[in-house]
C-alpha cells in the first residue's frame, strides 16, 4: 500500500471511469473537492488504471455493478468510500418496482434495470457504437424489439398509463424494469423531486421542480433548499446499502444531479463530512 506523507492537509483520489469528463461536469463530489482544495487537501481525479497515494479513495463511477472496479482499487487505499454499496441496479434498490401479476393499477414508468439508462455498460461493450436493435427511443416506435432493448435514454424513460400497456416482452427482460409512477406535484402543476445529498453524517435535502416528468438536470426549473434532517426512511435506506457519499432521489433520476449552482449552504456543511472519515 503507497505510504502517504505527513501533512496537515490530506490526500483524496476521486476514481471515476473517465476523468476529463469529471472535471468538465457538474457533479456533486466536484463540488466538495474544489472545497477540499481550499481547506489544504490534495485533491487527485484518475480512472481505475492509475493509484496515486491517498490517504482516502472516493468511488464515483457511473456502471451500475462496481464490484469488480472496488477489488481492483480496495489494495491500494486504507479506506474507500462507498465501498459497500456496489450495485445500485434497480432491481436491487427499487421498492416500487412490478411484475404483470402485480396488483396496482396506476401509472408506470419503465426504465433500464441499470443506472443511467444502461448507457455506461453498453458504451464499454460497444466502443465503436452501440447498435439500434439495443435502445427504445421512442415507445411508439413500431420497429422496437423488446426482447433485445438494454438501452433506454434516461431523460426518455416511458411513462404509461398502466402496466397493461407494457409490452409483454419487457416483463421477462433482464435490462429492463417496470416500476409504480407516483410523481409528486405542487399547486403550479410543476412536478417535484425531492432529493437527499451525503457525505458520511452530514446531509443536504433539496426539492427540484419540472415541467417535465422525467426529471433531469437540463429541465429543472426551480431548485429550493429544504430545512431539516433527510426522511427516515431515507436515512434507513442509507443504512442498509452502507452509502457513505451519494445523491438519493426519491423519484426517477439516479445520476448525480449538477449542484455547482447550489449555495454554499448546501457543499460547505457536506464537504465537512470528510472528517468522518479521515
Amino acid at each position: 500500500m503507497p505510504k502517504v506523507p505527513h501533512s496537515a492537509g490530506k490526500r483524496i483520489h476521486i476514481v471515476t471511469e473517465d476523468a476529463v469528463e469529471f472535471i468538465l461536469a457538474g457533479y456533486l463530489l466536484k463540488a466538495l473537492a474544489r472545497r477540499w482544495g481550499q481547506q489544504g487537501h490534495v485533491v487527485t481525479v484518475g480512472e481505475t488504471s492509475h493509484f496515486p497515494p491517498a490517504d482516502i479513495a472516493c468511488l464515483h463511477m457511473d456502471t451500475t455493478d462496481l464490484k469488480d472496479a472496488f477489488a481492483h482499487i480496495a489494495g491500494n487505499y486504507p479506506r474507500v468510500l462507498n465501498g459497500r454499496f456496489l450495485d445500485n441496479s434497480k432491481r436491487r434498490v427499487s421498492k416500487r418496482l412490478l411484475t404483470a401479476d402485480s396488483n396496482y393499477s396506476g401509472p408506470v414508468i419503465l426504465k433500464t434495470d441499470a443506472n443511467y439508462g444502461g448507457l455506461p455498460e453498453l458504451r464499454h461493450r460497444y466502443p465503436g457504437g452501440i447498435p439500434e436493435a439495443l435502445i427504445a427511443r421512442s415507445f411508439i416506435d413500431p420497429d422496437i424489439d423488446w426482447h433485445r432493448v438494454e438501452h433506454i435514454p434516461s431523460k426518455n424513460y416511458f411513462v404509461l398509463d398502466s402496466k397493461d400497456t407494457v409490452p409483454a416482452p419487457v416483463w421477462s427482460n433482464p435490462h429492463l424494469v417496470v416500476e409504480q409512477f407516483t410523481p409528486e406535484i405542487d399547486q403550479n402543476g410543476l412536478f417535484c423531486m425531492r432529493a437527499c445529498l451525503f457525505f458520511g453524517r452530514r446531509e443536504a435535502c433539496i426539492l427540484l421542480r419540472s415541467r417535465s416528468q422525467i426529471i433531469a438536470g437540463p429541465n429543472v426549473i426551480e431548485r429550493e433548499c429544504l430545512n431539516g434532517p433527510a426522511p427516515p426512511e431515507v436515512q434507513a435506506f442509507k443504512r442498509e446499502h452502507g452509502i457513505e457519499v451519494r445523491s438519493s432521489s426519491s423519484m426517477q433520476t439516479r445520476r448525480h444531479h449538477s449542484v455547482l449552482s447550489m449555495p454554499h449552504v448546501i457543499t460547505q456543511p457536506l464537504a465537512e463530512g470528510l472528517r468522518d472519515y479521515v
